[in-house]
């Protein structure tokens, strides 16, 4: 018997996370369950510590400090990136082209899967316990930290290179919490 420690569904599929690993399951079009896969595969250590289901992608961190993409129709990986912290949460946008990734120390991070960058969230006022990307603008971000905010806006190129800048806060409401 397993207990299942988080669950994501996208309009074609579901993911289930349990015992370290996690399993994915299409939603229609596989009666006979031919099409389920699970991470990792063989004799691979069961150590998923979160993942996150964008529109294409299952994406998969490690307490090793492994972040992997695997492609839903096909299972393939694009991106299979080693740090030397574990992952404790990840939190996409919608595509997956973005991933804030919240290491085991609490600390946070931006991940680029296409050039397997990394930039460090820079005002994370402790243990980053969520982040929410903007639906309407997909370069901005908010890093939840206890009953805290902070906006934050990805800037993908400039002349240095991509940056990650605070913007704010937003105002908080009397009574409410993040």
């Amino acid at each position: 018997l397993s207990s299942v420690s988080g669950g994501w569904v996208n309009g074609d599929a579901a993911a289930v996370l349990f015992d370290g690993r996690v399993q994915l399951h299409k939603i229609e079009g596989d009666k006979d369950g031919r099409l389920t896969r699970a991470f990792p595969e063989g004799t691979e250590a069961c150590d998923v510590t979160s993942a996150w289901l964008a529109d294409s992608f299952l994406i998969v961190g490690t307490a090793g400090g492994r972040i992997v993409y695997l492609t839903v129709d096909d299972w393939a990986r694009p991106s299979d990136y080693r740090h030397d912290r574990g992952v404790r949460r990840l939190f996409a946008n919608p595509a997956g082209t973005r991933l804030a990734v919240v290491w085991d120390d609490g600390s946070a991070s931006l991940y680029n899967p296409v050039d397997q960058s990394m930039l460090d969230i820079p005002s994370a006022t402790g243990d980053v316990d969520q982040v929410l990307w903007d639906g309407g603008d997909p370069g901005t971000l908010a890093c939840v930290c206890g009953d805290s905010v902070q906006l934050m806006r990805y800037t993908p190129t400039s002349l240095r290179r991509a940056s990650l800048k605070p913007v704010g806060a937003p105002q908080k409401l009397a009574g409410y919490s993040p």
